[in-house]
């Protein structure tokens, strides 16, 4: 028995006959009478990558939920998977799936050293729909992410009882339900792929899991890092006022067809000005009223206008050629790390990951200390078994000394006896 609960805790019931039956988790029969039934390992029913234990009862094996079985080196594996391992895989791959979005995107109003607008940097995995073995209908779920910002850590299960789906987040059981797809929710959409459900079915819907595990470096040439902007801003030398125009910006989310059109603003007096699309030959607006430091956004870019313009001045925004050493986008890029963009903008990517190896290291000590408070239990009970079965070294030796003792009485009984036998031997002789 001592042996069996290294591996899972067990229980045990004595029988009148003198026999013990043996059980596991909430009461599964382990040994009943003469009966014995094996644990056996098995592929999950609902996640293929997870192994699960099953108990063989004859011909059949009936799947034991994690959750029951307690206590050994098997409990604390399973508690291990489920209360930090599958955490932190979502937690890392929620980071890792935000840090590619918001990278990729920023990169992409940049510009590299070959004059290119960037593309994506870096690559993520993404969400996944997983279909049960159990599922008796033909549908396939396609799950997307939608909004890196609105993603949690959690693991979700998705239920079709014929008529509606119930959708239960599973880190805090929140539920909500719907009669239709495709529905999106916490960052991610799911919709139907392919098939039908039929009731009963369920799907395990994973949107972090493999974040991190598929993330890579998709640019490898540090010319086609775009670490400058796109465009850039001139003021033309016949100026006779004080204006002065800032760097212009791409705008988010992605770069417009007209970005690096040259663009033309003059100032007709001090107070408005005409914006001209040079390179289309079309006029973007007439007579905007001129309001210092105010942001000016035409075709994708945004910049301000500051100081005293006179009649006549004129700036230009234009693709910026030959924009070696400029380190605007490269600049951008870097102040996404203190920018809360996760957990619906309370959180920032340097805080994301600090709260993972904080959660990590606190289960850590944790587990050291249910050890501790485990081998001091273990060693009283130890010695309570010992001092009702055990062997007591000083007692053994003292019996064996009086067994000693009672040998040598016996012998010298026995050496007399046959003194008085030979005597009288002799006498009769």
């Amino acid at each position: 028995m001592a042996e069996l609960n290294e591996l899972v805790g067990t229980s045990v019931a004595k029988q009148s006959d003198g026999s013990y039956n043996v059980f596991i988790g909430n009461g599964q029969a382990l040994v009943v009478g003469t009966d014995a039934y094996a644990l056996t390992a098995l592929q999950s029913p609902d996640d293929p990558n997870q192994v699960a234990v099953g108990l063989v009862a004859g011909a059949a094996t009936v799947l034991l939920p994690g959750q029951i079985l307690r206590g050994g080196a098997l409990g604390g594996l399973l508690e291990f998977r489920t209360g930090a391992l599958d955490l932190a895989q979502n937690s890392l791959g929620r980071l890792a799936i935000g840090l590619a979005a918001a990278v990729n995107a920023q990169h992409r109003l940049g510009q590299d050293r070959n004059g290119q607008l960037g593309g994506d940097l870096f690559a993520a995995g993404t969400a996944q729909a997983i279909a049960s073995s159990a599922n008796t209908g033909t549908a396939v779920l396609d799950a997307s992410i939608v909004d890196y910002r609105q993603l949690t850590t959690s693991d979700y299960r998705l239920q079709y009882d014929g008529a509606n789906y119930t959708l239960t987040r599973l880190v805090d059981g929140g539920v909500q339900t719907f009669a239709a797809l495709p529905q999106t929710t916490d960052g991610f959409t799911l919709s139907l792929a392919s098939g039908a459900p039929a009731a009963g079915d369920a799907f395990l819907i994973q949107p972090t899991r493999i974040g991190a595990r598929d993330f890579g470096v998709l640019v490898t040439d540090t010319a086609r890092v775009a670490a400058a902007g796109p465009v850039r801003a001139n003021t033309a030398l016949a100026n006779t006022g004080a204006a002065a125009i800032g760097a212009p910006s791409a705008d988010p989310p992605a770069p417009a067809p007209a970005l690096q059109h040259t663009v033309r603003l003059s100032f007709s007096d001090p107070g408005t000005f005409d914006v001209f699309d040079v390179t289309a030959g079309v006029s973007l607006a007439v007579g905007v009223a001129y309001t210092s430091g105010a942001p000016i956004a035409y075709n994708g870019w945004t910049t301000t206008i500051t100081g005293t313009a006179a009649a006549g001045d004129q700036f230009t925004v234009e693709a910026n050629v030959g924009g070696i050493g400029d380190n605007r986008n490269a600049l951008a890029l870097g102040l996404l790390q203190s920018t809360a963009l996760l957990a619906s903008g309370t959180e920032t990517f340097v805080g994301a990951y600090a709260t993972a190896v904080s959660d990590i290291g606190n289960r850590t000590r944790a587990a050291e200390i249910a050890q501790s408070a485990q081998a001091t239990m273990l060693a009283d009970i130890e010695r309570q078994r010992e001092s009702i079965s055990g062997v007591n070294l000083d007692e053994e030796a003292a019996a064996l000394v009086r067994y000693q003792q009672a040998y040598q009485a016996a012998g010298k009984t026995i050496a007399v006896a046959q003194a008085m036998f030979d005597t009288v031997l002799d006498i009769l002789r």
